[in-house]
């Protein structure tokens, strides 16, 4: 496997760029390693991440009232914090995705102990279990513990065990028959751990080994979780986020993770240092708190199902519905109380909406009867003097253009794709994209194609993605241009599917570069670096003239790539220097990933430490490869065990490294299991 270069072996600059091809090939097989023997159909693909569902059940724990305060400092709201989140996952709303919930709440050592004792027997014959815990929590000899609210005001190795949770304890209690979450709020302030005697072994809260789920951290290493923002304020940043996307349909968890982190950040921006939550996972399941409030399209048999397997839906043919000369009324049919009744919407090509009752859909897309009532209301439509369909009541209405989404290619090439579909979903629901998608919005069907490919706010359909990307592009605009690019790519290079057209995917991306989008420029460049596009012939230096335009306007990323060729190579890490130093966690990741005599080891490693707290993966992966074979790079023990278990969690680990980083992670001292020849694996 090739590896990072050895500074101490005489790394000069002109192997720069040896070792970032190099490294370049590691990403690539890392990223596509499990690919190369996917079946051939993308389709089948998908199956192999199956959504996993069924019973759930949650121990949640919130300890405020601390009696040895001020040692253990008295929380104002974790225990606040604790109820509404149970309150949440209790919420009867969700249906089946309810919880099960024992609520511990200021919690002595006798009441956690025999709470976490009756959740194993919950959790064992569960499909999903859930911890969370508000609260306390410390690192001492490598161990994890969260802290009763009786806790003793001295941290004492003879008693340990005996006066505080080991968090081990609660993993194992956590194990169900599916998948295992932790939610880890337990760095609330590091001000009793100043004192605590035994030669202060005691540290700030740090990771855990959790095979197989997936443990969210309030926030990352080096880094407070508050308990207030302002001071005052009820409920945790961390906990408000929590609550927000709890509630939040079509989230899958990766992706709701991200939706708190963004939350946590933006609250906590200004404070210093700023909160930024952290999600170590090795969960191979999708999984949804409330799935997607929009099902998929009708099969073209007709049939429909309340939520479909992500295989199983395609968009239906156009089926001639019957008419009859019925009056129109302005108002959709009344349901019983319970709402139990599924009310449909067909958006027509005419500017027609129509809300019919039953669980036939043809054409259309499910919704809620209050979603359908609230959007007629919204309008306040004129009732059509057209025909209606003679299916059960139902209701035509005529509806006047509805404003294209008013957002800017050039916010949409600087922003997350996630991100920027988890801000749109605040004020559109996926029906309403679709219906501007329907009426032409090129930004809309963009949405919708990248919401569709990557499962946000709906389930995965590759097919859909596909078509909403097609009609985006085939607009001119610059961002449906990139993103039919970037979906033929995937399908190529990803899923094995077969494309008519290969050439095309170079072609949509010049297009939409030469309208300014970077992204398209960016992976164009990268196409051509990789080896999987040839450059073409009149142009030999396009990914060279990309990556200057794109340094020009600041991208780390293309900086890196000029500065590994050794082009304006001083000025680029210069910038990227600078960049870092100004908290900008892509410039601390491509530094991290700089092997050169223009950074110190140690410098590169803290440049990895900081884009890992900012969820770049493969920054964990580059210091799993410094500790593989540099050392210990004069790191405390709670720091190698910290980052260690962290890169035991990421799916990028290469096999063989992992009795090493094992090895690290338990004992927090480099061993026998590394190879610390400079060679690597």
């Amino acid at each position: 496997m090739t590896r990072f270069a050895n500074l101490n072996q005489g790394y000069c600059r002109r192997g720069a760029l040896m070792a970032e091809m190099a490294t370049r090939t590691i990403w690539v097989l890392l990223l596509v390693a499990g690919l190369v023997l996917a079946p051939a159909s993308a389709l089948a693909q998908e199956q192999e991440r199956p959504i996993i569902d069924g019973k759930r059940v949650a121990l949640v724990i919130g300890n405020s009232n601390y009696i040895e305060d001020p040692m253990w400092k008295r929380l104002s709201n974790a225990a606040l914090d604790a109820e509404t989140i149970a309150h949440q996952l209790r919420n009867p709303v969700g249906g089946d995705g309810s919880f099960d919930v024992l609520l511990l709440v200021d919690a002595d050592n006798e009441t956690m102990r025999a709470g976490i004792e009756r959740f194993a027997a919950l959790a064992k014959e569960a499909d999903v279990a859930l911890v969370y815990f508000s609260g306390h929590g410390f690192m001492f000899n490598l161990k994890n513990y969260i802290v009763p609210i009786d806790a003793p005001q001295a941290i004492s190795e003879r008693t340990i065990d005996r006066s505080y949770i080991d968090m081990a304890d609660v993993i194992a209690a956590g194990q169900s028959k599916g998948i295992s979450l932790f939610f880890l709020d337990a760095c609330r302030t590091t001000d009793a751990l100043k004192n605590t005697g035994e030669d202060n072994q005691a540290t700030k809260f740090g990771t855990i080994k959790a095979r197989g789920s997936a443990v969210f951290y309030s926030t990352s290493d080096r880094e407070p979780a508050y308990d207030a923002v302002p001071p005052g304020t009820q409920r945790s940043p961390f906990a408000r986020a929590v609550l927000r996307s709890l509630q939040r349909p079509g989230l899958e968890f990766s992706v709701f993770s991200k939706d708190v982190t963004a939350a946590v950040y933006r609250e906590t921006t200004g404070l210093n240092p700023s909160q930024y939550p952290y999600l170590g996972s090795q969960m191979f399941q999708d999984f949804y708190f409330l799935p997607p409030s929009l099902p998929q399209y009708t099969s073209a048999n007709g049939t429909a199902s309340v939520q479909p397997a992500p295989t199983e839906a395609r968009p239906p043919d156009r089926i001639e519905e019957p008419r009859h000369s019925a009056p129109a009324s302005p108002r959709a049919p009344p349901v019983d109380a319970q709402g139990s009744e599924a009310i449909d919407v067909i958006f027509t090509e005419e500017g027609f909406a129509k809300c019919m009752r039953g669980d036939l859909v043809i054409d259309g897309v499910r919704m809620s009867p209050q979603t359908c009532r609230d959007f007629v209301s919204d309008t306040e439509p004129e009732p059509a003097a057209g025909p209606m369909v003679a299916y059960s009541p139902s209701i035509l209405i005529a509806l006047p253009a509805m404003t294209p989404l008013d957002i800017a290619a050039e916010l949409i090439d600087r922003t997350d794709d996630e991100l920027l579909i988890l801000d749109i979903l605040e004020d559109y629901s996926p029906e309403r994209l679709h219906a501007l998608s329907d009426q032409g919005d090129p930004v809309a069907a963009y949405i919708l194609g990248q919401m569709y490919f990557d499962g946000v706010g709906v389930f995965r359909n590759l097919h859909t993605a596909g078509e909403q990307f097609e009609k985006s592009a085939a607009s001119g605009h610059p961002a449906g241009q990139y993103g039919l690019g970037r979906f033929l790519e995937r399908m190529i290079f990803e899923y094995n599917e077969p494309v008519e057209d290969g050439g095309r995917i170079t072609d949509l991306y010049r297009a939409s570069f030469a309208q300014g989008f970077g992204k398209a420029g960016v992976r164009l460049a990268d196409l051509y670096a990789d080896g999987r596009v040839a450059l073409p012939d009149d142009n030999p230096d396009e990914n060279i003239d990309i990556w200057k335009t794109m340094a020009a306007r600041g991208h780390a990323g293309s900086r890196y790539e000029l500065m590994v060729r050794e082009i304006d190579a001083d000025a680029q890490f210069a910038s990227l220097a600078a960049d870092a130093r100004g908290a900008n966690g892509e410039a601390a990741l491509w530094l991290c990933r700089y092997d050169d005599q223009r950074q110190a080891l140690r410098e590169r490693f803290d440049h990895c430490v900081y884009a890992a707290s900012r969820g770049h993966e493969m920054a964990v992966i580059a210091m799993a490869t410094d500790l593989y074979s540099q050392g210990d790079l004069n790191l405390s023990r709670s720091d190698l065990a910290y980052w260690a278990r962290l890169a035991i969690g990421s799916p990028l680990l290469p096999d063989q490294w992992l009795p090493c980083i094992e090895a690290i992670a338990d004992t927090g001292q480099i061993t026998a299991a590394c190879d610390l020849s400079g060679k690597g694996p």
